[in-house]
Parts: C-alpha cells; sequence; structure tokens
C-alpha cells in the first residue's frame, strides 16, 4: 500500500507541476521579444565581417600614408627649396641688368664703329 507521505507528495506534484507550467509559458512570453532569430543574428554577422574588411582596407590606406612628421620634414623641405628658388631669381634678375648694360656698351661700340667707319671710310 502506498503510505501517506507518498500520497502527500503527489498531492503536491501536480500542483507544482501546473506552477512550473504557467511560469514556463510566463517568461517564454516575456522573453520572446529580448532574444533575436537566428535570421537576424546571421545578417547583423554579415555585416559585421563587412565592417570588417573595410576597416582592414582604410587601415591599409593608413599605412600608406605619410606621417605628421613626413608631413613637416616634407614642409621644412619645401621651404629650403622656396628659399633656394628666390636665391636663383634674384641672381638672375642680377644678370638680366648686367645682360642690358653689356648690351648698351656693345651698341655703343658698334654705333661708334660704324660712325668711325662712315668718317675714315
Amino acid at each position: 500500500m502506498i503510505s501517506q507521505e507518498w500520497k502527500d507528495i503527489a498531492s503536491l506534484i501536480g500542483p507544482l507541476i501546473a506552477v512550473g507550467g504557467l511560469l514556463f509559458a510566463w517568461l517564454k512570453l516575456r522573453l520572446a521579444g529580448d532574444f533575436a532569430p537566428a535570421a537576424d543574428i546571421a545578417a547583423v554577422r554579415e555585416e559585421v565581417e563587412k565592417a570588417r574588411a573595410r576597416l582592414a582596407q582604410v587601415e591599409a590606406r593608413l599605412t600608406g600614408m605619410p606621417s605628421h612628421d613626413d608631413i613637416a620634414r616634407l614642409s621644412a623641405r619645401v621651404g629650403e627649396v622656396e628659399r633656394g628658388v628666390a636665391v636663383v631669381g634674384e641672381a638672375v634678375r642680377g644678370t638680366g641688368e648686367v645682360v642690358k648694360r653689356v648690351e648698351r656698351m656693345v651698341d655703343l661700340l658698334v654705333r661708334h664703329q660704324l660712325q668711325g667707319e662712315k668718317a675714315g671710310g
């Protein structure tokens, strides 16, 4: 025969199963919107992979770009070249003035020579 203890346990199991089922159903309904479907997770995973690929491309481009120090050295070098060009420009202008004076002297000598030939000739 079944002892009294088992009858008490059996009478408690039914309501416990019912309460447990209700709790499970309530939690399932309550948390249903909190978890994403597998298709949504796969779509997000695909977007993350695309973003990683784009990031890798950007990083590859950045490694080939000059650094701040490179730009500073280049700027200093351009300044040196600019100063050198200014010096050369001044020298060319000075040479131009000398050429004008020599041209004027040659012109005077040629005139003098031509006038001497007319007078002596």
